[in-house]
């Protein structure tokens, strides 16, 4: 049983790692906040289009978390574009690393409040079910 401690936490998070990931995504194609390519790979990234699948993903991922509709499964795109960020800046670009930083810690809290639904999905063993199964 949850707390309304711990519920106001949950819905916190939610919300800040939401608007974060959909002003980042959206700010991907629209470019209304000064972006800093001081890096030439993530100059080159953006130039050729590389950019536009996580920033989709970043997108969808925020507005599922925002409308509170899919959240397990915008989690779940999230997380490898958050690891990709924190990777990016920790190994080429220091710069904005804070950013990255708390947005892992924002959905390393929403994974641990939500882990009852993962926890299904952790089969040592799984054995195919076919087609015809229900």
């Amino acid at each position: 049983m949850q707390t309304t401690i711990t519920r106001t936490i949950m819905h916190m998070c939610r919300y800040l790692l939401g608007i974060l990931m959909l002003i980042g995504g959206l700010n991907g194609f629209l470019e209304f906040l000064a972006v800093p390519w001081h890096h030439p790979h993530l100059r080159m990234m953006n130039q050729c289009g590389f950019l536009s699948v996580p920033k989709s993903i970043e997108i969808v991922g925020g507005l599922c978390l925002l409308a509170n509709r899919y959240v397990i499964p915008g989690l779940a795109m999230l997380g490898p574009v958050i690891i990709n960020i924190v990777c990016f800046h920790w190994f080429m670009d220091r710069r904005g690393i804070e950013v990255g930083i708390t947005t892992l810690i924002l959905w390393s809290v929403l994974m641990i409040g939500y882990r009852r639904y993962y926890l299904p999905l952790m089969v040592w063993r799984a054995e195919p079910g076919g087609f015809n199964s229900t």
